[in-house]
């Protein structure tokens, strides 16, 4: 079976596109200090992350 050019050429910039978009997501984490700045980054750890903030003000508060 053949492959075209084409198809190996779309492929490759694909794969380009998503390093960039890796890489330019760890620069953001990087520079902000912060893993997730929005809850659409991690919906599952944002969660988790209101939960101890919940839990530590309550502690915090007694």
């Amino acid at each position: 079976m053949r492959i075209a050019t084409s198809t190996i050429y779309a492929q490759q910039v694909a794969a380009i596109d998503n390093q960039q978009a890796t890489y330019a997501q760890l620069g953001q984490e990087l520079s902000s200090g912060k893993q997730l700045s929005a809850p659409s980054d991690d919906p599952a750890e944002i969660g988790q992350d209101l939960s101890l903030h919940v839990t530590i003000d309550t502690t915090s508060q007694l």
